[in-house]
């Protein structure tokens, strides 16, 4: 199993389809960086959608939290031939 390390997000700017899924595991397993490092990945992209759908900074701040938290507990029904992106994206 590879080991998550949240520095590498930083370096690499964007991860792969693997190091999605190790970061994934390392979130169900309730690694605090992990979770960090999930969030920092695609919360510009979460949060410039639901702006362009509402148009309110506030409103879209609340969407793209109320999205992580949905994203954060759906982790464990995560498929892994699936992409992370869509799923914090996609409309329910």
């Amino acid at each position: 199993m590879k080991v998550f390390i949240p520095s590498r997000v930083n370096q690499i700017g964007r991860m792969n389809n693997a190091d999605s899924v190790s970061l994934i595991h390392e979130c169900i397993a309730g690694n605090e960086d992990a979770i960090e490092a999930f969030v920092r990945q695609y919360e510009t992209d979460v949060f410039r959608l639901a702006l362009s759908i509402v148009g309110d900074q506030a409103e879209a701040n609340e969407i793209t939290q109320e999205t992580f938290l949905l994203a954060l507990k759906s982790f464990r029904s995560y498929q892994e031939r699936n992409s992370i992106k869509p799923g914090c994206i996609q409309s329910p």
